[in-house]
């Protein structure tokens, strides 16, 4: 295992596809469930940040793994991981006292020191119903106004995502904090203001005619069309995605002027 890809990606010509399809069939919500993940003579803690009838993902820190071996570098919590869990693993659910046997599937490496790892578990066995009941939760109706998305002050880079002008979709579908930036590429960091699965997010992002408009403390220094490239799971606190754009010509100097003086 690479690392930070599954095993069941799509070609490489394709990495969109690739996360839009043949990820998990069932419908995953946000959750924090504390878990045990066990494998291989070990037992971790960590914390399901997403769970659906078919698999969860899991957040394990680092210093769960430091207490066995001081001081590992991201690779090798990884490949410890993965040492752990390549012949199976069971996924205990503490509080509710379930037990499901899995199979890891995917890896995500910390991006900052303070953030730990993430791996996806694919379930051997769905959930039985009482299981279903006692894990998985309605998420929240979304509302029926408008949605206020605004950036504070002195936050920084912003680019607002709005659909193409035919969707008739009033307002932006995100605000997304502006991570990266070269030349007619932009990286941004989306927190969806409601409870949405990343099916969801992709699926708005990738739409034909994606409009973006690059803001900074209320001023707009770019207004232009946007093409998704690539979309990850965020390493986040928050529910969040990495996103790549591709704009048709350059952002220009006054972009990235402002997020060289930002970084």
């Amino acid at each position: 295992m690479s690392g930070t890809e599954s095993h069941e990606s799509a070609p490489a010509y394709d990495p969109l596809r690739a996360f839009l399809s043949g990820k998990r069939r069932s419908e995953r919500q946000v959750c924090s469930i504390p878990v045990e993940v066990r494998g291989g003579g070990a037992a971790v803690p960590g914390v399901a940040i997403d769970l659906s009838e078919g698999g969860s993902m899991i957040r394990i820190e680092l210093s769960a793994l430091n207490v066995m071996k001081p001081d590992m570098g991201p690779l090798e919590v990884l490949e410890t991981l993965e040492r752990y869990f390549k012949h199976g693993m069971q996924l205990l659910f503490l509080k509710e006292g379930i037990r499901v046997p899995g199979t890891l599937v995917r890896m995500s490496p910390p991006t900052k020191p303070e953030e730990g790892v993430r791996i996806g578990c694919r379930f051997e066995r769905e959930l039985a119903n009482d299981e279903a009941a006692r894990l998985l939760r309605a998420p929240p109706a979304a509302p029926l106004v408008p949605l206020r998305l605004a950036p504070k002050d002195g936050e920084g880079l912003y680019v607002y995502l709005a659909a193409p002008a035919d969707a008739q979709v009033a307002g932006p579908l995100h605000l997304a904090r502006v991570t990266g930036l070269d030349v007619a590429l932009i990286d941004a960091r989306v927190e969806p203001s409601r409870p949405m699965s990343m099916d969801d997010i992709g699926a708005g992002l990738s739409q034909q005619g994606l409009m973006g408009r690059v803001v900074a403390n209320g001023k707009t220094l770019w207004e232009g069309s946007l093409r998704l490239q690539a979309l990850r799971p965020a390493l986040s606190m928050n529910p969040a995605v990495d996103a790549r754009f591709s704009a048709p010509m350059p952002f220009g100097r006054g972009v990235e002027k402002h997020f060289r003086r930002r970084v």
